[in-house]
């Protein structure tokens, strides 16, 4: 697990990718230790087999609690932007830097989402 001591590692990389996995009964947990606060990219393991469904769930708790996050002006790889509370379809579609971290799904058994989590990793730094 990770603690309020990992948020300072944010400072230390280029991308803060948090990576989580889904039903772990507690998926909220990390947002009162701060590091989902500090993420630029959290991304959902195991969106396939019998956890499909879990981790869909677990991706949407955490859509709906970064909507609550106030990041400040420019934060994603720099870029200066409008400080809005959540991140549109446009946005997400390669139309600019998005205003809350992207909450990605991935799967590392079949690659479901990494394409989609690797063209994130270099949009990123493309606003950088």
């Amino acid at each position: 697990g990770v603690g309020q001591n990992e948020v300072e590692l944010a400072e230390c990389c280029d991308i803060f990718l948090l990576l989580l996995a889904p039903g772990g009964g507690d998926e909220l947990q990390g947002s009162k230790k701060g590091i989902v606060e500090v993420a630029d990219v959290l991304v959902v393991n195991k969106d396939d087999g019998d956890l499909q469904v879990t981790a869909r769930r677990t991706a949407s708790e955490y859509k709906k609690a970064i909507g609550l996050l106030r990041k400040p002006v420019g934060w994603w790889g720099g870029a200066k932007q409008d400080n809005q509370a959540e991140c549109s379809e446009e946005q997400s579609n390669n139309h600019g830097p998005p205003t809350a971290p992207p909450v990605l799904l991935i799967s590392a058994k079949t690659g479901v989402g990494i394409p989609e989590l690797w063209d994130t990793i270099v949009r990123y730094q493309s606003y950088a």
